[in-house]
């Protein structure tokens, strides 16, 4: 690759860490480790009414827990100047204070009256700011995409710079293999406190399979199991499946017992 890989999860302390949360993390951090990049965590806490320190303590201890380590990180409450200059730059005032740009047929408040921002205009910014390559996320965000893109270009035009937009990669979603319902943080299915029954590498394997897979037909066969070294080595020989997927506990269970089989022998 001609530049160096910088990838992002962004999530969001309104709820406790899901499942999903986790996978996007694992994809990032895997592309960003298999090619030599750098790994960032964003919190996306600009959410006052639905935010807390103590969901963003869990963040990162879960993040710890799983052995996801970041190059860096910081919180978006932090970067409330950069978002007041940089809207001022690009938008337009509202009466009530709050900041818009033209989108053509219709007008996209970009920063509120309060100063906070809204989330396609911080993420854009964020991702500019921190040179963010690649971006690995779920199909439910394909529709922000162009929005992202445009102020991304007002962004450019404004610093006088011409900074290449990243490259968007999405993943399927997770649907519940009995009722093939989207597994949501929102309603409370799949939150990484319901799998505290199995290993962390177990989950990891799991949640890899649940949005990666091998070009070749042999993998299963060579790699039953997955250490997270082993799929920092593996990751670019795979693609990541924009096809939803659903989500069976049983493909864990045999996972957990395979790892707890692995660790014994390793042992002895």
């Amino acid at each position: 690759m001609n530049k160096k890989v910088i990838t992002r999860v962004a999530p969001s302390p309104s709820g406790f860490f899901h499942i999903g949360t986790l996978r996007t993390a694992l994809l990032n951090y895997l592309y960003a480790r298999a090619n030599d990049g750098k790994f960032i965590l964003r919190i996306d806490d600009t959410d006052q009414k639905r935010g807390s320190e103590e969901l963003i303590d869990y963040i990162y201890e879960q993040m710890s827990a799983f052995k996801l380590h970041h190059d860096e990180t910081f919180k978006q409450s932090s970067r409330l100047p950069r978002y007041r200059e940089v809207a001022d730059l690009i938008g337009e005032n509202h009466e009530d204070g709050s900041v818009f740009i033209n989108m053509g047929d219709y007008n996209m408040t970009i920063l509120r009256a309060d100063g906070y921002p809204l989330y396609n205009f911080a993420s854009t910014l964020d991702d500019y700011d921190y040179n963010i390559t690649h971006i690995i996320r779920g199909v439910d965000h394909i529709s922000n995409g162009p929005k992202q893109e445009r102020i991304w270009k007002e962004i450019n035009l404004a610093l006088q710079d011409d900074k290449p937009f990243p490259e968007l990669i999405h993943a399927g979603l997770l649907l519940d293999g009995k009722t093939k319902k989207k597994i949501s943080k929102r309603d409370g299915s799949g939150l990484v406190s319901d799998y505290s029954d199995y290993s962390n590498e177990a989950i990891l394997n799991w949640i890899l399979k649940l949005g990666w897979s091998s070009k070749d037909p042999q993998f299963d066969k060579h790699y039953p199991t997955l250490t997270l070294e082993e799929m920092v080595y593996v990751f670019n020989s795979g693609n990541i499946n924009p096809a939803n997927t659903k989500v069976f506990i049983d493909k864990l269970e045999w996972l957990h017992k395979k790892h707890q089989k692995n660790e014994r022998n390793n042992s002895n």
